[in-house]
């Protein structure tokens, strides 16, 4: 192999891996979210958001 295939795979292997931590990571975040009553919002944990049916009829009453 060449020097430069290497060199490829390397760089190539290290965002893989950078990737997959990244994701262990978001998926950790989401659960203890989750496990705190909380809703995920795609950037963060916020409160549970009511859907939309419900919060028609809160603001009817």
């Amino acid at each position: 192999m060449s020097r430069t295939r290497i060199l490829v795979t390397v760089v190539l292997g290290l965002a893989l891996a950078a990737l997959f931590t990244w994701q262990l990571h978001r998926e950790r975040l989401v659960k203890a979210c989750l496990a705190s009553g909380g809703a995920w919002d795609g950037g963060g944990c916020g409160p549970p958001s009511l859907r939309p049916i419900l919060r028609r009829d809160l603001q009817r009453s």
